[in-house]
């Protein structure tokens, strides 16, 4: 039980993002010793900016086993430092590269459970005016309710991913996880390399230029303008199509049935 406590525990720790090989060892160490809990520290490195993280690991009151139940993430750099515990629930939480896009000011999109213990989905976002008694930052929510529609709002760009299926999931996976997503946009037939990330509070996309700088809502409005149809655009409105012609045609035929059912009353009174 201790070895197969300790192998989850590694994986675990791998999981949530913290690629620090030494932290195997560490705690197997913390777990011989038997201490009723431990941290450890770590480091790494996203985008050039450094993260720091204090991982807390507590023994069970009722067995030897232990449990890897929150961690605190602090983002170091020259303009910000900025710090927030996360919880782990049964091995599942905010990884460490979601953290730092938190810590970043982005949004992350989640699977969570209500206190009815019903999943739901909603995007999270750090409020960095507002703390909690435990000098953790709030949290805003944007459940699917709120109205962003992340596939949606992407496709009013013509983003050249979209055309194949694989590239589109990838995308949209990446975006989802908060990262700043690099691009080809098509403007005039011709390619640019450009950067998104989500911005579910607002309903759109930032965009940024090949050199991170961003754009404005009326430079972006100017990419909306051309729109290459993909594989996937072309079947949706392949559908579409489809669908309004069948409603004409069931329109249609309606009228004709009024029309004849009027003919055959007259008809009738006639004679």
């Amino acid at each position: 039980m201790i070895q197969e406590n300790l192998k989850f525990l590694q994986d675990n720790v791998k999981y949530m993002g913290f690629a620090d090989d030494t932290l195997s060892g560490k705690i197997a160490k913390n777990m011989e010793q038997g201490f009723p809990e431990f941290t450890l520290k770590t480091e790494s490195e996203f985008n050039n900016k450094k993260m720091q993280g204090e991982l807390y690991f507590r023994k069970s009151d009722k067995s030897d086993m232990y449990f890897f139940n929150r961690y605190t993430a602090d983002l170091v750099n020259n303009t910000t430092a900025r710090s927030q515990t996360f919880l782990i629930d049964n091995g599942k939480g905010i990884t460490f590269k979601e953290a730092f896009n938190l810590l970043e000011g982005r949004a992350v999109h989640k699977e969570l459970t209500n206190k009815d213990q019903q999943k739901y989905h909603a995007w999270l976002q750090l409020d960095f005016e507002n703390k909690d008694k435990y000098n953790n930052y709030e949290v805003k929510r944007y459940t699917d309710n709120y109205g962003f529609d992340l596939g949606g709002v992407v496709r009013t760009f013509p983003v050249k991913e979209l055309d194949k299926e694989d590239d589109a999931k990838k995308l949209m996976t990446s975006l989802q996880k908060g990262n700043v997503q690099s691009v080809t946009i098509m403007k005039n037939g011709t390619p640019e390399k450009m950067f998104m990330e989500a911005s579910p509070q607002w309903k759109t996309m930032n965009l940024y230029d090949a050199h991170m700088k961003p754009l404005s809502r009326e430079q972006k409005q100017g990419y909306m303008l051309t729109r290459l149809e993909g594989p996937a655009e072309k079947k949706a409105t392949k559908q579409e199509n489809t669908r309004e012609e069948k409603q004409v045609s069931k329109q249609t035929n309606g009228l004709l049935e009024k029309k004849r059912e009027r003919s055959n009353r007259k008809g009738v009174s006639m004679t």
